[in-house]
């Protein structure tokens, strides 16, 4: 199975689109679609990020063969899968809430600004910028 088939096995096995692995990987939607479709070669720092964002072994995602999903990280037991879900579920309403504080006016917009100066904004998906 090569990268692109891995990343699609990924997504399929979250029940996540093409955009919401393309906000959890920071990058465009249209870019992620050439990744997933073999059109593009991954770069070792998008290796790094898949295997760091969804806890799968890096060299699972680069090498030939093994299609089997489950074998990703044969050490994660079926309840850290859950607890990765559920991670995963909450930085998408965090980042959906972001997305309706900074397009609210008023108040709302002062308190997206006000998280982002405290937090920073290093780690939210430039859709939300």
């Amino acid at each position: 199975m090569s990268f692109g088939n891995k990343l699609k096995a990924i997504r399929k096995s979250l029940s996540f689109t093409q955009l919401e692995m393309s906000d959890k990987l920071l990058m465009d939607q249209s870019a992620y679609s050439r990744y997933e479709s073999g059109k593009t070669s991954p770069t070792i720092d998008l290796v790094k990020r898949v295997s760091e964002i969804f806890y799968v072994d890096m060299i699972w995602l680069l090498e030939a063969g093994n299609d089997d999903v489950q074998q990703k990280n044969p050490t994660l037991s079926e309840l850290d899968n859950e607890v990765i879900q559920f991670m995963l579920e909450q930085q998408k309403k965090l980042t959906d809430l972001l997305n309706k504080l900074r397009e609210g006016g008023g108040g709302e917009k002062k308190t997206f600004l006000n998280f982002t100066q405290i937090f920073g904004t290093n780690h939210l998906p430039k859709q939300i910028l």
